[in-house]
């Protein structure tokens, strides 16, 4: 294409002004604006004046330069016109092939996308991988024809690899319950820090609600230890009561039944001491050489003997067993006829001072052996005695 030439004279134009003749009459009238000329009580009232006439001088000057531009520039101006009709017809062709390039650009890129998308669709299906990551690392630069292939297939690889891996660790730093919801929020805009700090929340979440928990179970398993104490308690005393009770029960049947054994062995204590005094009387009696009238009767000891005398009353046990009974009598001694045999005899004898039964003052001997027994059995009953 032949280069274009554009011929333009350039004549340079010329002012002609008054600016120094300008200049100096202007110095001379602001010399009357200064400051110290306003003075008085109206000098605000003056400056405002002072003001208004200044920026009508302002305006005056500018407009004179407006119009001054207008008329040096008259001669560009037809000149720009020109070479913007130029620029016009240039522009038309290339708009022409601009529009043809671009569509083969687009043709270039569509086909580009699609053998793109293809690769991506092949690599989620072989990882396994539901969710569409395609808006999340598609990038507009992988159709340029300056980006090779090999780029943007590593791209896509190590966006498929990055997601598997984050969805692994979200998978082991979640729970069950909070898995999902983690997974969700990084699959928003891909922000492992974001899904992270969920997962964070929500266990702090989960263990303060652990604590509480078992914070309340300690506090009933107390209450329940405690009842359980208290009851435990009240049935040990009220084991304990019973146990007393019939401790109580026992000690006090144990006592009747020795009471009881005790008396049935004193009753028959009692019953073999009185055979045995009885036996032991009769045969003092037998044994003693009787004596007349005014003689007292002399009664044979045994080695070893003592003599005891004691009231005798010939009594008789509910049983019909004769029972014996003995007193102390303090009087003066008298002669009781006694029949022995066929023959009247007569032994010294104590008149008793009560006399409720059929009495009499008896001396018998005892041998030592029986002597304590003796003794405690007549004290049991309150029987009075001495030993000579």
């Amino acid at each position: 294409m032949e280069q274009l030439q554009i011929v333009a004279k350039i004549t340079p134009g010329a002012i002609q002004t008054n600016f120094e003749e300008t200049k100096q009459w202007l110095a001379q009238k602001l010399q009357k604006y200064n400051l110290s000329n306003y003075t008085g009580d109206d000098a605000i009232k003056q400056m405002k004046e002072g003001r208004a006439t200044l920026n009508k001088l302002s305006d005056a000057l500018k407009e004179r330069k407006r119009v001054v531009k207008e008329q040096f520039l008259e001669p560009y101006t037809a000149f720009e016109m020109a070479a913007d009709e130029l620029l016009a017809m240039i522009q038309e062709s290339c708009d022409t092939l601009d529009g043809k390039i671009k569509e083969y650009v687009l043709i270039e890129k569509q086909e580009r996308e699609k053998e793109i998308t293809k690769y991506y669709r092949e690599a989620v299906a072989e990882a396994g991988i539901t969710y569409d990551l395609w808006t999340q690392i598609y990038d507009g630069k992988w159709l340029n024809k300056s980006c090779s292939k090999k780029t943007w297939k590593m791209a896509i690889t190590e966006a498929i690899q990055s997601y598997q891996k984050n969805i692994m660790l979200l998978g082991q730093l979640a729970g069950e319950d909070d898995f999902e919801a983690a997974r969700k929020l990084y699959e928003v805009d891909l922000n492992l820090q974001d899904a992270i700090t969920f997962i964070t929340k929500k266990k702090a979440e989960a263990e303060a609600l652990e604590r509480e928990r078992i914070r309340i179970a300690a506090e009933e398993a107390a209450k329940a230890q405690a009842r359980v104490e208290a009851e435990t308690r009240q049935v040990m005393q009220q084991a304990e009561s019973y146990a007393r009770e019939r401790e109580a029960a026992v000690r006090k049947e144990e006592q009747e039944a020795a009471q009881k054994q005790m008396q049935q062995k004193q009753q028959e204590l009692e019953q073999q001491t009185y055979l045995r005094m009885q036996k032991q009387m009769q045969r003092q009696t037998q044994a003693m050489p009787v004596q007349r009238a005014g003689m007292s009767y002399q009664t044979g000891i045994p080695t070893g003997g003592s003599t005891m005398s004691g009231r005798w009353a010939a009594a008789t046990s509910g049983q019909g067993m004769p029972r014996p009974a003995y007193g102390i009598r303090q009087g003066m001694q008298r002669q009781q006829p006694v029949q022995r045999g066929n023959a009247p005899i007569q032994r010294s004898v104590q008149q008793p001072i009560l006399q409720t039964q059929a009495a009499e003052l008896c001396t018998f001997t005892v041998h030592r052996v029986h002597q304590e027994e003796v003794c405690q059995f007549l004290t049991q009953r309150g029987i009075g005695y001495h030993i000579h």
